[in-house]
């Protein structure tokens, strides 16, 4: 069950983030928290990550990221059943992956646009660098695929081409 946990822990942690900027920052207004680096800025995403889709009509943009997001929890949910005595590291990081994705997923059904609101840049030689607006699920997901990218790197499992064959013997 610790999937279970992490993942709500995530999407609660996630919702509250969203809940508490929408009734303290006005839609489209911006706190400076650090210097020009971090900001609050109070958005609504009609798209996907960096905003890709936003353009679009939205019968067609809604259903389209609602389908992803269920096939993307639907995905999740078969894989970590798929390796039921997976470890701790690869449970959690499905939980993170999971719970971030059902926070957005509820805001998509909900709003028809996820709440964005971390929002980092830096100025440099006069020019400003702006990374995309994102949230606690955003976040929970890129760690949680981080998590898994990192064991697959640092910890390959031992594949069926790998595992020696013994010759068959010949009996006389």
């Amino acid at each position: 069950m610790p999937i279970f946990l992490v993942a709500a822990s995530a999407f609660i942690l996630d919702q509250a983030t969203k809940f508490a900027i929408s009734l303290s920052i006005p839609l489209n207004d911006s706190v400076p928290v650090w210097r020009d680096i971090f900001r609050l800025t109070h958005i609504l995403n009609p798209g996907a990550a960096f905003g890709l889709l936003a353009g679009r009509a939205e019968s067609l943009r809604r259903p389209f990221f609602v389908a992803l997001s269920v096939f993307a929890v639907a995905f999740i949910l078969y894989l970590f059943r798929r390796e039921p005595t997976a470890g701790m590291w690869r449970r959690t990081a499905f939980g993170l992956i999971l719970g971030g994705a059902v926070g957005n997923l509820y805001d998509r059904v909900r709003l028809s646009a996820v709440v964005d609101f971390l929002h980092f840049g830096v100025t440099v030689s006069h020019h400003r660098y702006e990374f995309a607006v994102f949230n606690v699920a955003d976040s929970a997901i890129c760690v949680g695929v981080g998590m898994l990218i990192a064991e697959m790197l640092f910890h390959p499992r031992e594949r069926a081409s790998d595992i020696p064959v013994s010759e068959p013997t010949a009996h006389a």
